[in-house]
């Protein structure tokens, strides 16, 4: 019996020999991860990263820069640290110091995408800008603002045949201010480049998918209403000309509008 029994105190204090080795290794790799952790945040980056979300001020984002790229000194591996040098230098309209960081910062989230494309059409950084839109569209085809901007982009360009195609990709949006600015930029475009019959049939769309111009910018207005007078009275629609600039002066008071409106009535 006491060699049964010395077996089994002898089996027993073997598994309990083995057992503590795991608890170990379970202990190490713990303290590990907990390291590893606390190597790779800092104070500064906490910072950087609660300050980037409620920055609105030059200085605000000037303050993020410097918390991103003081941890940045320590590790220049940090992908967190370099988007948030990069997406703050961009909204302080420095695209070439941003790139800097942007191509240490890894994959960029949309938001990220588009702060950047906007840094470098506020830099008149075009072709730049273009490829940019076009990275976003190749992931997001319908994304509005990327469609919209990269119209504009064309336009300023004279890439007539580039800024159409644009801006009709934008009217197959589903959403109406979407479809509301593609037409606006095409009917710009014709209205500009002597073909008033289509800028009067782009611009009336206009008018049907937002009648109360609440889905455009307030600057976009007066260009908008003499644009589609001026169409209107190039087709010979009068009478709708005179009916749509009675309805924009009762809005606000113009004197090209004004002018535009006896030039209707005369031709009544």
């Amino acid at each position: 019996m006491s060699q049964y029994s010395d077996i089994l105190k002898s089996h027993g204090s073997s598994r309990s020999h083995r057992s503590i080795p795991i608890f170990a290794v379970a202990f190490l790799l713990a303290s590990a991860t907990l390291a590893a952790w606390a190597f790779t945040r800092s104070d500064s980056l906490d910072q950087a990263e609660t300050r980037y979300a409620r920055a609105q001020s030059p200085e605000a984002l000037a303050h993020v820069v410097r918390l991103a790229t003081d941890h940045l000194d320590r590790q220049p591996w940090n992908t967190q640290a370099a988007r948030l040098a990069a997406v703050s230098l961009s909204r302080l309209d420095q695209p070439d110091q941003a790139e800097v960081y942007y191509r240490q910062a890894g994959r960029l989230s949309l938001a990220d995408r588009h702060t950047r494309a906007y840094a470098l059409v506020r830099a008149n950084r075009r072709d730049e800008a273009i490829a940019a839109y076009l990275e976003i569209l190749n992931t997001d085809p319908e994304n509005s603002e990327a469609l919209r901007l990269l119209g504009g982009l064309y336009y300023s360009r004279q890439q007539l045949g580039e800024a159409i195609e644009t801006a009709r990709r934008l009217t197959r949006v589903s959403q109406p201010a979407a479809a509301s600015a593609g037409h606006l930029l095409l009917g710009t475009i014709f209205q500009e480049n002597g073909d008033p019959t289509s800028a009067a049939t782009e611009l009336l769309e206009v008018l049907r998918l937002d009648p109360d111009r609440s889905h455009m910018p307030a600057e976009a207005r007066f260009p908008f209403e003499s644009k589609l007078a001026l169409s209107l009275l190039a087709t010979g629609q009068a009478d709708l000309a005179a009916t749509h600039l009675s309805t924009a002066l009762a809005d606000h008071e113009d004197p090209f509008l004004r002018t535009l409106l006896g030039r209707a009535r005369l031709q009544l």
